[in-house]
């Protein structure tokens, strides 16, 4: 039977709606870090990068960046409310 040879995929579901305000905001936050914090960020959050992977490619100890992230984080939160972020999709709170 054909029917038994069909292979299914797993379908993502539809992406939800940007925040376009929130998106701005993230960014304007974003831009008051360091280049350095704002790496980390990125490499972490947006890249999916793990710490492991971070410390290969900045050539830092885990130890150290998984402190740099954490404190990195700290300071996006304070940008983000001195904006007028509204708890807006809480950013994860702690490495793994």
């Amino acid at each position: 039977n054909s029917a038994e040879n069909v292979k299914w995929q797993a379908v993502d579901p539809e992406p939800e709606p940007v925040d376009s305000a929130a998106l701005a905001l993230l960014g304007k936050a974003m831009e008051r870090l360091s280049d350095y914090d704002r790496l980390i960020i990125s490499l972490y959050h947006l890249d999916e990068c793990s710490l492991p992977e971070i410390a290969e490619i900045l050539g830092q100890p885990r130890g150290s960046l998984k402190v740099r992230l954490f404190r990195a984080r700290q300071k996006l939160r304070s940008h983000l409310a001195a904006l007028g972020w509204e708890n807006r999709n809480e950013m994860q709170s702690d490495t793994n």
